[in-house]
C-alpha cells in the first residue's frame, strides 16, 4: 500500500469504534514470526499468507467465509491465528 502499511491499517480500523466488531484478515507475503504476532496483537483476526495459486487462493477466501464464526470472538489464539489452505 502506498501510504501505510497494513499493521498502520489494523491499528486504524481497530481504533474506531464503529468497526469493532469487524473481521479483519491481514493477507501478506510476509511469513516472519514478529510480523504475524504484530498483526495478532493488533486486533487482526486470521493471517493468510499470500499464495501464486489461484486456486488456493480461492479455497482459502471460501475457507474464512464457511468458518469466519470461529474467528468472530474470542478467545482468540495464536495457534490458529494463520490460515492454512490443505
Amino acid at each position: 500500500m502506498p501510504k501505510k502499511n497494513g499493521i498502520e491499517c489494523l491499528k486504524e480500523i481497530r481504533g474506531n469504534e464503529h468497526f469493532k466488531d469487524l473481521i479483519i484478515v491481514m493477507f501478506s507475503s510476509i511469513a516472519l514470526k514478529e510480523k504475524i504476532e504484530e498483526a495478532f496483537y493488533n486486533g487482526a483476526n486470521i493471517f493468510l499468507l499470500k499464495s501464486n495459486d489461484v486456486d488456493l487462493l480461492y479455497a482459502a477466501v471460501q475457507k474464512i467465509v464457511l468458518y469466519t464464526h470461529l474467528f468472530s470472538s474470542p478467545p482468540f489464539s495464536l495457534e490458529n491465528f494463520i490460515m492454512k489452505v490443505d
